[in-house]
């Protein structure tokens, strides 16, 4: 019974964040319009950067901090002002933000230098399939267009903010709530589909699946969120680079860059692994803190 009541919690806990979050970007809508009428630019065009950069500057903190409000409400609604089961681990369970190897750290590196590469292949092929270049165009021209003050927030913005509170959120928040009633492999499963429905868009929302399931398995193995976050930082910041220099992702330039600083960073981790842990990371015998949840 206290099980089946906990895994109820979990979905609750989930729907009051989702019914958040909806409202939260509903009002972000109303005030970016808001913005647009006020300072009398077109309807229609792409938004200009100072707009992205504000938008995304309230909208990442927010989903953060829902997540405590989430939990408090639940846990007194559904537990009991007295009880503190839903967060029965303290906000670094709740966050997944326990300490980490640092062979996963540089793993996380390697990886994010490593896998961009595919999801910039599909992304290409959707792009041609649905003739849109849906919201990476958007992106790009964020990057390329406007005050340099305003281009280097938004990559900023990209590089830092984007990796730490969506990690925090899907690979921390949602993993911990689906890992109670579905496991870890429910969790990857479910994790990756959510991070790929976020970013609501039919180019960007396939290719992001692919990134969303090498985070969920480096979450799972290292019990951590934070190489995650250093592989989607890692990720990122090569796409802006690719953006910022004009290279297209499809060009050979493109898979050489990504290739060659993966292939590397990959070798020496495994150079290093091989010299500080002979017997494979399974010799950190308190490691990963899901495996025995």
């Amino acid at each position: 019974m206290a099980d089946r009541r906990g895994d109820l919690g979990a979905l609750w806990l989930a729907l009051v964040f989702s019914v958040g979050w909806g409202t939260v970007l509903f009002g972000l809508g109303l005030m970016a319009f808001g913005m647009l009428l006020a300072t009398e630019q077109p309807m229609g065009g792409p938004l200009p950067t100072w707009l992205v950069v504000a938008t995304t500057g309230v909208q990442l903190p927010a989903m953060v901090a829902l997540v405590p409000v989430a939990q408090l409400l639940v846990g007194w609604l559904w537990y009991g002002p007295r009880q503190r089961a839903a967060r029965p681990q303290g906000w670094t369970g709740v966050f997944g933000a326990w300490p980490a190897p640092h062979a996963f750290w540089a793993l996380g590196i390697a990886l994010g230098l490593l896998v961009g590469w595919l999801p910039g292949l599909l992304a290409e092929s959707l792009r041609e399939l649905v003739g849109s270049e849906g919201s990476l165009d958007f992106i790009a021209k964020a990057l390329t267009e406007g005050p340099a003050v305003w281009r280097v927030l938004f990559a900023l913005e990209i590089c830092v903010g984007a990796p730490l509170a969506e990690e925090l959120v899907f690979r921390g928040f949602f993993w911990d709530t689906t890992r109670r009633s579905a496991g870890p492999l429910g969790a990857l499963i479910v994790t990756s589909v959510l991070f790929a429905a976020y970013h609501l868009d039919p180019v960007q929302s396939p290719a992001t699946l692919v990134t969303g399931l090498a985070l969920g398995w480096l979450r799972w193995t290292s019990g951590s969120v934070w190489p995650g976050v250093l592989l989607h930082a890692a990720n990122n910041a090569l796409g802006v680079g690719l953006v910022v220099l004009a290279v297209e992702a499809e060009s050979d330039v493109a898979l050489a860059v990504v290739g060659g600083l993966g292939a590397a960073c990959l070798l020496g981790l495994l150079g290093l692994l091989r010299r500080r842990h002979p017997d494979g990371l399974a010799s950190d015998a308190a490691w990963p803190p899901d495996a025995t949840a």
